[in-house]
């Protein structure tokens, strides 16, 4: 047995050292180590000292974990760019598109015409530029709804959804204010948008090319 590398791993026990910083202090398995320091007794100094490393380890560790999923993250977005860049999206494609979001999050009740809601600026952006392009649309008609939380700004917001979607501000009709539900704020969240053109033919046209696609074999 290392008698001499025992007394120094339990002195330094005593100090508060950790298993694994005696180990690499001493250049001897943890394993020895810990055997030879389980019966170590640690005052408060020590305990204190230990803790400290612990929390220091640990902290160290997240933010690797968080550097490291950060990169990965960083890699996905990037070849997710370079996928779209490369994409050869036609007309068509754009048309099928819009149809396919507005299936997810369109009105389904074809009568009252075309109905979309959503808090995502940049889907509504997207869905609001390919249906002005690829359908045939009296803009006149466009009706434009919004619903906020009682700590936004209503002129602040709407001059945001305007900017978001190209929509000019005359276009809203009306600003719905939620009830206050208590002391709630979702930090980002710009209220919740609607659009709405009174056209049942356009409403089962877009409806009609989504069902047709999902409905299609591959």
């Amino acid at each position: 047995m290392k008698l001499k590398e025992k007394r120094l791993a339990q002195d330094l026990r005593k100090n508060g050292y950790s298993v694994k910083e005696i180990s690499k202090e001493l250049n001897v398995s943890q394993g020895s180590v810990s055997v030879w320091v389980r019966d170590i007794y640690l005052d408060k100094k020590a305990k204190t000292r230990l803790l400290k490393r612990i929390k220091n380890c640990q902290y160290i560790a997240g933010e690797n974990k968080k550097r490291r999923t950060e990169e990965k993250i960083k890699i996905i977005v990037n070849k997710s760019k370079e996928f779209i860049r490369s994409l050869k999206i036609d007309s068509d494609n754009e048309k099928l598109i819009c149809a396919l979001i507005y299936w997810c999050e369109g009105a389904k009740n074809e009568k009252y015409g075309v109905q979309f809601t959503n808090s995502d600026p940049y889907l509504m952006k997207r869905f609001i530029e390919l249906f002005l392009k690829h359908f045939k649309i009296d803009i006149s008609r466009i009706r434009m709804y919004l619903q906020l939380h009682q700590y936004h700004d209503k002129n602040t917001q709407l001059n945001f959804w305007s900017s978001s979607t190209g929509i000019p501000i005359e276009f809203f009709q009306k600003v719905y204010i939620k009830p206050n539900t208590g002391p709630r704020y979702r930090e980002g969240y710009q209220g919740c948008l609607s659009i709405k053109y009174c056209s049942v033919e356009v409403a089962r046209e877009i409806n009609a090319i989504a069902k047709a696609y999902l409905m299609s074999k591959l």
